[in-house]
């Protein structure tokens, strides 16, 4: 009878270890995961945003002597009474941006990412601890550009106009034994002018240039 009883003691204990030893690895797998989700998005996030920085300055320079990125029409005493985007341009400009980003980002599809073993401890005071493990990961991009238009009061009758590149990419990271997809948007200033008008009684004016950006056409 003891012995009997000493059995199922030690299966129980076996059992409790092994789902233990379960549950330990389902969680160990969920931390490495989130980590090299974590990694990834930061590595490609900061590899986007160069590229749309770079590319934007290149090509509007490139583009400093064609023709402007904005329609003014003036009344006869010289106050603006009508600022609308030279539509084509800044079409053309956006295109070649995203054209041109794309083409830089798929130039580099392969990124190492260098991630401290400690890190994956899950616990914030070891997270930059320890020596570091390189993870490979794939990344393709899609990116496409569309141009946003800013009005702002910035004085008595007098405005400020500004043009906006919203660039949106698309990267699906193919991680060790996953694949994730995000999308990262970002806004690029390319054209700004301060205008004297007369200001309506019915405006929209944000001291955050973008806070309304979706309201305008």
């Amino acid at each position: 009878m003891k012995h009997k009883r000493k059995k199922i003691i030690i299966l129980s204990l076996l059992i409790l270890f092994s789902l233990f030893s379960v549950a330990a690895g389902i969680k160990i797998r969920k931390n490495v995961r989130e980590i090299y989700r974590e990694y990834s998005y930061a590595a490609v996030k900061s590899r986007i945003y160069r590229s749309i920085n770079v590319t934007t300055d290149k090509i509007v320079v490139q583009n400093s002597d064609s023709a402007p990125l904005v329609k003014v029409e003036k009344d006869e005493n010289g106050l603006v009474t009508h600022i609308t985007p030279a539509v084509n341009e800044v079409n053309v400009l956006s295109n070649l941006v995203a054209v041109e980003c794309q083409k830089d980002l798929l130039n580099e599809r392969s990124v190492a990412l260098e991630i401290p073993y400690g890190a994956f401890s899950g616990s914030p005071l070891l997270a930059d601890k320890g020596r570091t493990v390189t993870v490979p990961i794939k990344v393709e991009y899609a990116v496409k550009s569309d141009f946003r238009p800013i009005i702002q009061s910035v004085g008595i009758n007098v405005i400020r106009y500004a043009l906006y590149l919203e660039v949106t990419t698309e990267a699906k990271i193919a991680i060790p034994e996953n694949e994730e997809i995000a999308e990262f948007k970002t806004y690029v200033l390319v054209s700004e002018n301060v205008f004297s008008t007369n200001i309506p009684d019915t405006y929209i004016s944000s001291k955050e240039d973008l806070q309304y950006i979706d309201l305008l056409p």
